[in-house]
């Protein structure tokens, strides 16, 4: 993302919204993505997105029996492009496959009837514990599976704080995503599970807590596949956090192991 593309932001806002008056003193950060684009020419300063996907079967395209290819989905598309691609791969057995039920099939964070009231019962069961807003945020990022999150707090009730005053993750956010999310790095932590990372750089009292939650249960996740003699759990880039913490220097790990993945303005 370049500045003339914030300039050039600004001005379609402030154009539909003009009451704004928006500048650039009140952008706080910006980032882009990146998605393949279903064109034969780039043009300069045009926008060519459609949100388009394309779903190649390659035994029609290449004689290659066997090959699908999915690409372009996004987000608020993937589970039905993903639909397409499993019946479209499932057509290609000779046993007759069950078509696909996810359009109905809630995921399983998802299995709450009533959400207002699934989120008041919740304040109430641990008002003792939580504020009604550290609920609220719990319920967001881990809907129906509250009660299990809760759970892993049981006897450390430290991981109900959040991991800094600027942040509503809280520690146990860090502890789940390692044991039931498969986080791997801060990395996953901040920008893939939590999404802490993603509203501005996380400061040094959340990424050392984090670390210091992670640390511990990455390390025994890794002794404890040694000993079933199988490949040790690949660290990625907590191994700086976790060499540096041997070596008695923690914080430098943790900047080390730390990756910005957003252009903050």
């Amino acid at each position: 993302m370049t500045q003339k593309d914030i300039d050039d932001f600004l001005l379609d806002i402030n154009e539909a919204l003009p009451d704004l008056h928006l500048t650039r003193q009140d952008v706080h950060y910006a980032y882009t993505g990146l998605y393949p684009l279903i064109v034969r020419k780039i043009e300069e300063d045009k926008y060519q997105g459609t949100g388009e996907y394309q779903l190649v079967d390659h035994e029609v395209t290449d004689g290659a029996p066997g090959l699908v290819t999915a690409l372009g989905a996004k987000f608020t598309t993937a589970r039905n492009v993903a639909e397409k691609t499993v019946d479209l791969a499932a057509k290609k057995f000779t046993e007759q496959k069950k078509p696909s039920c996810t359009i109905s099939t809630p995921l399983l964070e998802g299995t709450i009837a009533d959400l207002p009231a699934f989120v008041e019962e919740k304040q109430e069961q641990y008002k003792s514990l939580l504020s009604g807003e550290e609920v609220e945020h719990l319920i967001r990022y881990h809907g129906a599976e509250i009660d299990r999150v809760m759970a892993l707090a049981a006897d450390q009730p430290e991981l109900l704080q959040p991991l800094s005053p600027d942040l509503a993750s809280l520690a146990v956010d860090v502890l789940y995503a390692v044991q039931e999310e498969m986080a791997m790095s801060l990395d996953d932590v901040f920008f893939r599970r939590t999404g802490a990372g993603t509203i501005g750089q996380p400061d040094e009292t959340a990424l050392e807590q984090a670390a210091s939650i992670m640390l511990p249960n990455l390390v025994g996740l890794r002794s404890k596949r040694r000993r079933k003699r199988t490949r040790s759990l690949p660290v990625m880039s907590m191994r700086e956090v976790v060499e540096n913490d041997q070596a008695g220097g923690r914080a430098e790990g943790n900047r080390a192991a730390y990756c910005t993945h957003t252009v903050f303005c």
